[in-house]
């Protein structure tokens, strides 16, 4: 399902002749507050293992993933596309 949400944008996309997709600075940080705000509200944020780095000496303790659960980011993502994506540059391919 997390596939067809994100296979949603894509079509989009390149129907629209988009070839290139990019998060804007804003966009990326807000998703990752977005991340850590929910991963901070389980016990797996407090766990020492594989899922959230801490099996590798130096890497940041965080969520490596999106934890919300599928109809969350199902919805997210529509919503960005009903928005028109407002949280990322989009370049056309220019036809010679």
């Amino acid at each position: 399902m997390r596939g067809n949400a994100r296979l949603l944008g894509h079509s989009d996309n390149r129907q629209h002749g988009i070839t290139n997709f990019t998060p804007t600075s804003h966009a990326a940080l807000t998703y990752r507050k977005h991340v850590d705000a929910l991963f901070d509200a389980t016990l797996v944020s407090l766990a020492n293992g594989w899922y959230n780095g801490a099996n590798i000496p130096g890497k940041k303790h965080q969520a490596y993933n999106d934890i919300g659960g599928v109809p969350v980011h199902k919805r997210e993502i529509t919503e960005e596309i009903e928005r028109g994506y407002p949280g990322f540059q989009r370049e056309v391919l220019k036809r010679l």
